[in-house]
């Protein structure tokens, strides 16, 4: 873990799935507020609003020492088709 810790954790599995599904995540202030968008867009409860793997290998947080990633690295498809899709892909399965 980048922090030393998970950020959701419980006295039993079940405790600690419920907070990974209800309870917000909460960084500690000295954490750099790149890492936290990054973690926060990683984290995100909602799938179609989830960073995509396109989103974190362009994420400023990932890029500031190293430079970007290949394409060719990650194997990504574009961010935005990817999201489109998955949007596409919830609206067909409500049959709207």
């Amino acid at each position: 873990m980048i922090l030393g810790c998970c950020p959701f954790v419980g006295d039993s599995l079940k405790d600690t799935y419920d907070k990974i599904v209800h309870s917000p995540l909460n960084l500690p202030k000295e954490v750099d507020p790149e890492l936290k968008d990054l973690l926060k867009g990683l984290l995100c409860k909602d799938p179609v609003q989830r960073m995509t793997l396109v989103d974190v290998a362009d994420h400023p947080w990932v890029v500031r020492d190293c430079g970007s990633i290949p394409r060719t690295s990650c194997k990504c498809k574009s961010g935005s088709s990817q999201k489109e899709n998955q949007m596409g892909s919830k609206s067909d399965t409500n049959g709207t």
